[in-house]
C-alpha cells in the first residue's frame, strides 16, 4: 500500500479514536429512579429505605408521597423502626421546593389515619411532629384534625395537648379561624376525668391558646377561658400538697396557666385571686430550681399588672408577697444564663412596682438591708444601683435611696462595702447630697485609712505592698469620694 494512503488511514483512525475517547468522558444522564414498591422498601434497612426514598423524591416526589401515604394508611409488614424513617423522609419531603398544598392534604389524611389506628406506639411521637408540620400549609384542616383527637379512646389527652402546644406556638395565624373550636375542645378535655400528665398538658395547650386571643371580651372565648382558668385552679389545689421535684414543675405550670387568663377576671375578683395567687407562687418558689423558678415571673407581674390597672385594693395587700418573691430571685439567681434573666425580670418589675407605690418598695429594701446575709445584702445594693439607673427620683423618693445608706453603713464586708461605694458615686453624681453628711463622711474616712481629725486634702503615702487588690480599691474609691463631697 502506497504510503501516503497508509498515512491517511494511520490519521483517519487516530481522529476516530480521539473523538470516542471525548464522547467517553461525556457525563451520563442518570436514568430517572422509579418509585420503590412497598414489597422492595419491606426487605430494605432503615438507611437503604431512607436512600431509595431521598433518590426517588427528586425524580417523583408525588409518587414518593402517595407511596408513603398508602404505607401510612396500612403499615402492615412493616417494622417500627422502618415506619420511623419513612416518618422523617417525609418531613423532610414538606421543606421540598416542589411540595403542594394538594400533597399536604394527601399526607394529613394519611397520617392522622395512622396516629389513630396504628399500635406502633414509639413511633407516633414522629408521625405527630409530621402532622404538626402540615400546619404550615393547611392549618385549619391540621387543627381540625388534631381536636378530633380528643374523642376517647383515640390517643392520650397529653399526647393531644401537646400537638395543640406545638400549634398554638409555630402557627398563631393560621389556627386562629379555628380559635373557638380548638379551646372548646381543650376545656372539654379538661372537665374530663384524666391523670396529671394530661391535666399538666392541657393547662400548657390553655396557657398557649390564650396567649392568642386578640381580645378578652369576645364574647365567644371569654366563658371558655374563665371556665378554664377555675378548672386549673382545681388542679393546683388537689395537687399542691405534692412536693416531690415532678409535682413541683407541674404545679408551677398550673400557676404559670392561671397568670396567663388573669385578664379574663373580672375586677372585684382579681384581686382576690392576686393575693392567693402571689401568696402561693412564694410558697411554690422556695422548692423549685432556679430555671423554673424564673417562669413565674412573668405570670405574675401579669396579675400585678391587671391589678393595678383595674385599681384592685387588695393590691397593697398582696404588694409585700410579690417584692418577696421578685427579691428571692435577684438574692438566689448566679451566673447563669436562667439567672441573668431572673436578675433581668425582676429588676424591672421592681422598677415598675417602684412608680406604684415607691414608699412601700423603698420600705422593704431597708428592711431586706438590715436581714443578715452578704449576698443578700450585695444583691440588694445592686438592685438600688439600677434601679437609680432606670428612673427619676423625685426629692422624696431621694430620701429612701439616701436612708438605706444607714442599713448597711456599719457593714465590715469587703462586698458589700464594695457595693455601696459603688452606690454612693452614682447618688453623689446625680445630686442626691447637695451638703456632706456627718456619718457619710466619717464612713468615707475610716474606709481612706485617714485618722477621724485629719481633714482630707491629700492621701499620704502609705506602704501598700501587703495591701491587695479588694482593699486598695476601698481605699482609693473611697478617698475620691471624700475629695467630691468636700466640693459640693
Amino acid at each position: 500500500m502506497p504510503s501516503g494512503i497508509l498515512s491517511r488511514l494511520k490519521l483517519s483512525n487516530w481522529r476516530r479514536s480521539k473523538t470516542l475517547t471525548q464522547e467517553d468522558k461525556q457525563p451520563l444522564i442518570k436514568p430517572a429512579v422509579s418509585v420503590p414498591t412497598r414489597k422492595t422498601l419491606n426487605h430494605l434497612s432503615s438507611e437503604q429505605i431512607v436512600d431509595s426514598l431521598n433518590e426517588s423524591s427528586l425524580s417523583d416526589l408525588n409518587g414518593t408521597i402517595s407511596l408513603c401515604c398508602k404505607i401510612l394508611k396500612n403499615p402492615k409488614e412493616m417494622s417500627e423502626k422502618q415506619m420511623g424513617t419513612l416518618l422523617e423522609s417525609m418531613l423532610n419531603f414538606i421543606k421540598s421546593e416542589s411540595f403542594t398544598i394538594s400533597s399536604a392534604l394527601k399526607v394529613a389524611d394519611s397520617v392522622d389515619q395512622f396516629i389513630k389506628n396504628s399500635e406502633m406506639y414509639t413511633v407516633k411521637t414522629l408521625a405527630m411532629k409530621l402532622e404538626v408540620s402540615l400546619a404550615s400549609w393547611i392549618p385549619t384542616v391540621v387543627s381540625s384534625n388534631i381536636v378530633n383527637l380528643f374523642n376517647k379512646g383515640v390517643i392520650h389527652y397529653s399526647a393531644v395537648a401537646y400537638m395543640i402546644t406545638e400549634l398554638a406556638t409555630s402557627y398563631a395565624p393560621g389556627i386562629k379561624p379555628n380559635m373557638q373550636m380548638i379551646l372548646k375542645k381543650v376545656i372539654n378535655a379538661m372537665q374530663d376525668p384524666s391523670d396529671l400528665q394530661a391535666k399538666f398538658w392541657l393547662c400548657r395547650a390553655l396557657s398557649s391558646l390564650a396567649e392568642l386571643v386578640p381580645s378578652t371580651n369576645d364574647r365567644l372565648l371569654l366563658p371558655l377561658l374563665r371556665s378554664g382558668y377555675w378548672t386549673c385552679k382545681v388542679f393546683y389545689n388537689v395537687n399542691k400538697s405534692q412536693i416531690t421535684p415532678d409535682d413541683n414543675v407541674i404545679n408551677a405550670q398550673f400557676l404559670i396557666t392561671l397568670g396567663s387568663l388573669a385578664s379574663i377576671l373580672p375586677s372585684a375578683v382579681l384581686g382576690v385571686e392576686l393575693v392567693w395567687v402571689s401568696e402561693e407562687m412564694r410558697k411554690l418558689q422556695q422548692r423549685l430550681p432556679m430555671n423554673m423558678s424564673v417562669h413565674l415571673i412573668q405570670p405574675l407581674m401579669l396579675f400585678t399588672e391587671f391589678a393595678i390597672g383595674q385599681g384592685s385594693v387588695e393590691m397593697i395587700d398582696a404588694l409585700p408577697t410579690v417584692l418577696s418573691i421578685l427579691h428571692h430571685l435577684i438574692a438566689c439567681s448566679d451566673t447563669s444564663e436562667e439567672g441573668e434573666e431572673a436578675q433581668m425580670f425582676s429588676t424591672s418589675w421592681f422598677a415598675f412596682l417602684a412608680h406604684f407605690r415607691p414608699s412601700m418598695v423603698y420600705g422593704f429594701i431597708n428592711d431586706i438591708l438590715r436581714k443578715p446575709g452578704v449576698q443578700s445584702r450585695v444583691r440588694t445594693v445592686w438592685l438600688l444601683h439600677d434601679l437609680l439607673g432606670e428612673i427619676e427620683f423625685s426629692d422624696l423618693e431621694k430620701a429612701y435611696y439616701k436612708h438605706s445608706f444607714f442599713q448597711i453603713h456599719q457593714d465590715d464586708n469587703n462586698q458589700v462595702i464594695i457595693a455601696v461605694l459603688d452606690l454612693l458615686t452614682d447618688l453623689i453624681d446625680k445630686g442626691y447630697y447637695e451638703r456632706p453628711d456627718t456619718v457619710l463622711i466619717k464612713y468615707l474616712v475610716n474606709h481612706s485609712s485617714l485618722p477621724d481629725d485629719l481633714h482630707p486634702v491629700y492621701l499620704e503615702e502609705t506602704d501598700s505592698t501587703e495591701e491587695d487588690d479588694e482593699n486598695r480599691y476601698i481605699r482609693e474609691k473611697s478617698f475620691a469620694l471624700l475629695l467630691k463631697l468636700i466640693s459640693l
